[in-house]
């Protein structure tokens, strides 16, 4: 017995190594070598520099818009202590499969500063949902321009799309309007008599699940001031804006003359496949599915589109280790406040 857990463990990351080097191997295969190193032999060292500067200027921003909604808490962490916090969620975001690098933030929150869990929690909510409403509303807006362009090139209507962008929008607002309502009627059901988990679990286990929910129904129907929302709004729209500004950039070095507009429509397929809870480990194969998609829309190679996708994401990757591990150095060596 006690050598199957470790055999198990050995043969389940063996077994997922090996699908994400197929995987790998099959994207690379298909794009072609070639034009997956010409990628990064256009972009080179200068470039690579000039892509990171716009990198550090969005996780700055992320940062800031942190420490705009957790402002007015006693829990709040110390400004470097939150810029590790901020660069370690975000590569946990791109290794770890289906959004549970989310989990990162409430846990680092947590050990740093002693925010409760239901704090950071609703906290990440309302930031994810305007995410998704300010990219659903740059889309609609660059379509609107780039759509003559794609009338009769594409099997892919431009009203659905601009619908379908729109559509987010709403959606990212009804949903936070929803949130309390449903973590309200979920902490009810944990303890009514019709609830299997009352049959299923310890009593103090549904109760302490029921307080968790509450709480979370608390939080997410604080009222936040008008003023704080538009800040919250207008520094989601200058990081948008700069990660559309680092990937018009990318395809500018990579020779493909897309405007920035295109680049707007193009990417957000790819921006919303990492939003969304699908991004497989490492987000590899759904960055890069809607990256080509994307961009095949306004014109660009398919096979080139995901040459520039992978050397996107192996830039991304590096970016966020260069940012990682220095921050997970400072939490472990960090003196208490």
């Amino acid at each position: 017995m006690s050598t199957s857990k470790p055999v198990s463990s050995w043969v389940k990351s063996a077994v997922l190594t090996a699908g994400v080097s197929a995987l790998l191997a099959a994207l690379i295969g298909w794009a072609g070598v070639g034009r997956v190193t010409a990628v990064f032999r256009d972009i080179g060292w200068r470039g690579t520099a000039e892509l990171f500067a716009l990198y550090a200027v969005s996780q700055l921003v992320r940062v800031a818009r942190y420490r705009m909604m957790l402002a007015g808490n006693g829990c709040r962490p110390r400004t470097w202590d939150l810029c590790a916090v901020v660069s370690l969620h975000q590569i946990g975001n791109h290794v770890l499969p289906a959004r549970m690098g989310e989990l990162t933030f409430p846990y680092l929150l947590r050990r740093c500063a002693g925010t409760p869990v239901e704090r950071s929690l609703s906290v990440l909510l309302v930031i994810r949902l305007q995410e998704i409403a300010v990219l659903g509303g740059l889309f609609v807006a660059a379509l609107v321009f780039v759509a003559p362009g794609l009338a009769g090139q594409s099997r892919a209507s431009p009203v659905m799309l601009g619908g379908a962008g729109a559509a987010v929008i709403l959606l990212a607002v009804v949903f936070e309007w929803l949130t309390p309502k449903v973590f309200g009627l979920l902490a009810r059901w944990c303890r009514s008599p019709s609830s299997p988990l009352e049959r299923i679990l310890p009593k103090r286990w549904t109760a302490r699940l029921q307080g968790t929910l509450l709480r979370l129904a608390e939080e997410a129907a604080r009222p936040i001031p008008m003023g704080r929302r538009a800040g919250l709004m207008g520094l989601t729209l200058v990081l948008w804006l700069t990660m559309f500004l680092l990937f018009h950039a990318l395809m500018r070095m990579s020779g493909y003359d897309v405007t920035y507009l295109q680049t707007i429509v193009g990417s957000s397929f790819a921006n919303f496949s990492q939003l969304l809870p699908v991004n497989t480990f490492g987000s590899l194969g759904s960055l890069e599915a809607g990256w080509t998609l994307g961009f095949s829309l306004v014109h660009v190679p398919a096979q080139g589109a995901l040459a520039t996708a992978l050397a996107l994401h192996v830039l991304v990757l590096g970016f966020l280790a260069v940012t990682a591990i220095p921050s997970w150095i400072w939490l472990r060596t960090r003196r208490e406040p």
